[in-house]
């Protein structure tokens, strides 16, 4: 995932646009996924699936994330 963020940030994605997410899976495994907020909404780069989706739609139990565009600050979301 930091691979995948550091690959976009070089590609010219700006930084404030990209946001780590902890999530737990369906199986109840703790997860780290990126979100990436675009013109259409926020949606989800995960390594364990090929699928991009917005954020609302993936399966998973949302924990916390980074602030969007502040790094250091973490929100709850449960």
């Amino acid at each position: 995932m930091l691979e995948k963020r550091g690959a976009l940030i070089a590609d010219g994605v700006p930084a404030e646009a990209l946001s780590i997410a902890i999530v737990q899976t369906r199986w109840g495994e703790t997860h780290a996924v990126l979100l990436v907020n675009t013109d259409q909404g926020e949606i989800v780069l995960d390594s364990l699936s090929d699928w991009i989706k917005p954020w609302r739609k993936a399966p998973y139990r949302w924990v916390e994330r980074q602030a969007p565009g502040h790094q250091l600050t973490w929100v709850s979301l449960t």
